[in-house]
């Protein structure tokens, strides 16, 4: 272990989605990698609490190879997105949007990926479906792991984002679901953070995308998603005939070097040139001893320190009760964000109050302590 503590933490190898600043627009959105291992600063939820320096080590991995994807010989104009009706009453994320959530009483399912494809999707047949209809086996009751082409996304005045892909740059269009923030409180704490990262990974890479329209963007990427059952599209612009969708969407990942700008793919798929990411990520929390009311000072390192990496943090009370969400933040010069969150007065007090930081392009399997007391 070299020169760290007795009480490092060496986190398990896991996959790193690479990181790329948004090229089409700037950053504006909240999120966060949930996990359990402590990172700095921060105490083990299984160890006391006599020291504060913890570290996650996450190395880093090769992007996918983008073998497979068809180029973009001739371009086609994007699909335009139709009209999304307005969500029925007594939900969050539009029709069924417990299924689409992961928030419903069936959502207990493996979340073990297996591979699949759009034309796999697209060759189901669809079943009866209503606005209200629980989740529906074996569809929608496992997790696919995809490449796909990148075609447009939206922003919905809700907050979801809808991404069209398809097989290649001129195939037939699936839609992919990024629900909205503030629709996912109700779903595992493992769900949350799935579902968290791969919307900050699609808008580090892609931008944000507008809400007055549908954005053109293109590239290869990988997508993993819980298929869904969802509005019929019988045209095939902006979605299926079958009404077959991704959602909710658990991982996005692109190559390394890749961006979402139509015009670098015009002459086929470059040769990605590897982009940094930080090795690791590191949290501090002060105080780490809280009272109800107290503010606490939450601060992200990146190490090695980068700037320009987007990083958040959620902070989770003793019983698991959400009392803060960051805004995305870019790390600074020296490769640190800093947020400050009031402790409710209604937080449920303890020693297993968490903070979980989340970078781009870091996947971290750890969270920090925060002791609550009354």
């Amino acid at each position: 272990m070299g020169n760290f503590p007795e009480f490092l933490l060496v986190v398990t190898e896991s996959t790193l989605a690479p990181m790329r600043l948004p090229h089409l627009a700037v950053v504006a959105a909240a999120g966060v990698a949930f996990a359990f291992a402590s990172l700095p600063f921060a105490l083990a939820a299984d160890q006391p609490a006599p020291a504060l320096v913890r570290q996650a080590i996450l190395p880093v991995v090769a992007g996918d190879d983008a073998a497979g994807f068809g180029l973009p010989a001739a371009a086609n104009a994007t699909p335009q997105a139709t009209a999304t009706p307005a969500a029925p009453l007594n939900t969050c994320a539009g029709e069924r949007s417990p299924v689409k959530t992961l928030t419903d009483t069936a959502a207990a399912f493996g979340r073990t990926a297996a591979a699949s494809s759009i034309f796999a999707l697209q060759a189901l047949e669809r079943p009866t479906v209503g606005p209200a209809t629980p989740r529906l086996a074996p569809t929608e009751t496992g997790v696919v792991e995809l490449n796909v082409w990148l075609r447009g996304f939206i922003r919905r005045n809700n907050g979801a984002i809808e991404l069209l892909v398809s097989n290649s740059p001129n195939g037939a269009v699936l839609m992919a679901n990024f629900p909205p923030q503030g629709c996912l409180s109700d779903a595992a704490p493992e769900d949350q953070a799935a579902m968290t990262t791969a919307r900050i990974g699609l808008i580090n890479r892609c931008g944000m995308p507008i809400t007055s329209g549908m954005t053109t963007i293109a590239g290869p990427a990988k997508l993993r998603a819980v298929p869904f059952w969802g509005t019929q599209r019988p045209d095939g612009v902006a979605g299926a005939p079958s009404g077959i969708e991704l959602g909710p969407v658990l991982a996005f990942e692109m190559a390394e070097g890749l961006d979402c700008d139509p015009e670098t793919y015009k002459d086929g798929i470059p040769t990605p040139t590897p982009i940094p990411v930080p090795d690791t990520i590191t949290v501090n929390l002060m105080p780490q001893t809280a009272a109800r009311g107290t503010t606490v000072t939450v601060t992200i390192f990146t190490q090695p320190a980068m700037s320009g990496v987007a990083c958040s943090f959620v902070a989770w009370d003793n019983a698991i009760g959400l009392m803060a969400q960051g805004e995305t933040k870019q790390t600074g010069p020296d490769g640190t964000a800093a947020w400050q969150f009031t402790i409710p007065a209604d937080a449920a007090t303890g020693t297993d109050g968490r903070v979980t930081p989340s970078c781009a392009g870091v996947n971290t399997t750890g969270s920090g302590r925060l002791v609550i007391l009354p």
